[in-house]
């Protein structure tokens, strides 16, 4: 019997979704991104594919691997346009942002 998956997400689907918590896959869009914390196998992947899950997400405990749905199957990913490449953006600026600080009179306009 296959679980939930660790954590899933709506990003160019999230309108048809809205701010429901009780989703049914057989009525509702699959997830554009599934996040899995799995070390030893890929075995919901064909589940997952099934349902038309656009991005499975996966750690092993080491690194974060991408895979996409191409066709019937998942393929690991580069920088190949899709949902987890807006993630990434945001995260490199992030990284790379430095915090600016100003006196603290100065942000009261004192």
């Amino acid at each position: 019997m296959l679980s939930e998956p660790d954590a899933y997400f709506y990003v160019q689907s999230a309108a048809l979704v809205g701010n429901r918590v009780q989703l049914d896959f057989t009525n509702d869009p699959p997830p554009d991104i599934v996040a899995e914390v799995d070390i030893n196998h890929d075995s919901k992947f064909p589940f997952h594919a099934a349902l038309g899950v656009t991005e499975i997400w996966r750690y092993d405990g080491q690194s974060l691997v991408i895979y996409r749905l191409e066709q019937d199957h998942y393929m690991k990913i580069g920088s190949e346009p899709g949902p987890a490449d807006a993630y990434r953006r945001c995260a490199h600026r992030v990284s790379v942002a430095k915090p600016q600080r100003r006196p603290v009179r100065d942000a009261r306009g004192v």
